[in-house]
């Protein structure tokens, strides 16, 4: 079995939430397809790494089956480190050769390739291919990301000139210090007032903080080849594949351009392949992340707001004027966490967007919420509410993807900061560890010390009190820190206080970023 680079320098191993298969389940679910249960699906990675994206869906998706493969056996004994001290038993990690599987293995609901596709030779990627074919299920979804073009043209060159740069180094290290270099002195030295120097720079600043192993493995390895979205489809295609839709739906949507060039790409156009590489011409796109499904599925592309029945619909996004009558007529904006801000004027559409609102970070299942936001407004049931409320939802979530609107297959297991606060048992392994944390929303949570404290004492089983005694320990022997107006408290009797009220915030902000959990349903 080839070594792999990933043993000399691992890469960190983060959550996805766009490989979650709840995501890609909803969108073939809202595109006129019936996927797998994720509850109880088979769930396989093709290069896992250590498991960073796959023990938390082990994890939340308890009747799953998961199988992570990955050719580093360094990040293979890592993560089955932490599913041992998890005690997990519906996931297997394995040290493997991703062209080492084949029909043996079995077959699997959702299949997902994150960061590998484009970094392998093209006969590895042929085989991932095939894996996607003969391993996946009949009615499973696999999810490929790779690098495209036109947009990693630019971005390639670049990566041949830190390549070139670095290549009379062996120390993986030292080539990382002198792409840094390299790219440093280009972006200096490039003339001040043309395209071609603002790129270095932009360039230069955009890897200023990135780590030594995203700048190794995305820009130093052997292997690096992006592609036309149009080769790629085809190529699924030979393999029996059907392209079903970008995890991120949003950026198939024409609506996005100026009316002028929806005319253009309209006419250009005659199917979903050639306009979605048109838009990436449009765009300069770099990078892209598809679902497949096999050729005989037939999905529809014209949403409809009865699509979104037996799905959940949630949103951070709360009301900008909570005074607000939503039963009249009148624009209303909802800014959500993301930055982005909803807009309703339909008295139905903003009681929903309140209901949503007020729930959050639970999910709401789309009947119950026309249902709902109907008894807001007062009246009896009308036949258009549905319709009224999925168009809007629809809208907003083909305009800021899962930015804006949330669609899942399940509810999800989410807790206010009652008396006895839990996290999951993954959290406070991480939150011991240093590493960053998981949500249940499946993304990343980077602690500050005071929260990661708090963190590992959130079994469910001590009152706030308990948690406060604690902390405070934590204070006594110097781990923790209390500040005040910029100056350090260190009379005990002070510092209570303030602890007792920062642990009250900063678990009302737990809540609200999906890190409490019913421990009733978590151990």
């Amino acid at each position: 079995m080839p070594k792999s680079t990933y043993d000399a320098l691992p890469y960190q191993s983060l959550p996805f939430p766009q490989t979650h298969p709840d995501r890609s389940a909803a969108l073939a679910r809202l595109l006129g397809l019936k996927p797998p249960e994720i509850e109880t699906a088979r769930i396989l990675e093709l290069g896992c790494a250590s498991g960073g994206n796959l023990i938390a869906m082990a994890e939340q998706l308890s009747r799953s089956t998961i199988v992570g493969i990955d050719l580093s056996a360094r990040q293979i004994a890592d993560g089955q480190e932490t599913i041992q001290d998890l005690g997990l038993k519906n996931i297997e990690l394995r040290h493997a050769d991703i062209t080492s599987v084949d029909s043996t293995l079995g077959a699997f609901d959702y299949i997902i390739t994150h960061g590998v596709y484009s970094w392998v030779p093209e006969h590895v990627q042929d085989h991932i291919l095939k894996i996607c074919r003969q391993n996946l299920s009949p009615d499973g979804i696999a999810y490929v990301s790779y690098n495209t073009l036109p947009g990693w043209s630019m971005r390639g060159m670049i990566r041949q000139m830190m390549v070139f740069h670095s290549r009379r180094f062996q120390d993986p290290i030292e080539q990382i210090r002198q792409a840094r270099g390299i790219l440093d002195f280009l972006a200096k030295s490039a003339p001040g007032d043309t395209p071609y120097g603002a790129f270095l720079r932009s360039e230069l600043e955009s890897l200023k903080e990135a780590s030594d192993h995203y700048i190794f493995h995305e820009h130093l390895e052997e292997n690096n080849h992006p592609c036309l979205f149009s080769d790629f489809a085809a190529r699924a295609s030979r393999h029996g594949l059907r392209f079903l839709a970008e995890a991120e739906l949003q950026t198939m949507v024409p609506a996005h351009f100026p009316a002028e060039v929806q005319d253009v790409l309209r006419r250009v156009s005659n199917d979903l392949i050639y306009l979605e590489q048109y838009m990436d011409f449009l765009r300069n796109r770099m990078f892209r992340q598809s679902l497949l499904v096999h050729e005989d599925k037939r999905p529809v592309y014209d949403l409809k707001a009865m699509a979104l029945t037996g799905l959940y619909v949630a949103t951070s996004a709360r009301p900008e004027n909570p005074d607000a009558d939503v039963r009249i007529d009148g624009f209303e904006k909802f800014p959500a966490d993301s930055g982005l801000t909803l807009q309703a004027s339909e008295p139905i559409v903003k009681a929903a967007l309140v209901e949503l609102s007020q729930a959050w970070p639970r999910r709401i299942r789309f009947e119950d919420l026309c249902r709902q936001a109907r008894s807001r407004i007062g009246g009896e049931p009308m036949a258009e509410d549905g319709e009224q409320v999925g168009m809007a939802v629809l809208q907003f979530f083909t305009s800021g993807g899962t930015r804006a609107i949330e669609l899942s297959t399940i509810p999800l297991n989410v807790s206010d900061a009652g008396p006895r606060p839990a996290t999951t048992s993954l959290v406070r392994h991480q939150a011991a560890r240093g590493e960053p944390i998981v949500t249940q929303r499946h993304e990343s949570y980077n602690p500050g010390d005071f929260e990661r404290e708090l963190l590992r004492q959130l079994d469910g089983t001590d009152d706030r009190s308990t948690i406060v005694a604690r902390l405070m320990d934590g204070v006594r022997e110097g781990r923790l820190n209390v500040d005040q107006d910029g100056q350090r408290v260190t009379n005990l009797a002070e510092a209570e206080p303030l602890v007792a009220r920062a642990c009250d915030e900063v678990l009302n902000h737990f809540a609200r970023f999906s890190l409490l959990v019913n421990a009733n349903a978590h151990g």
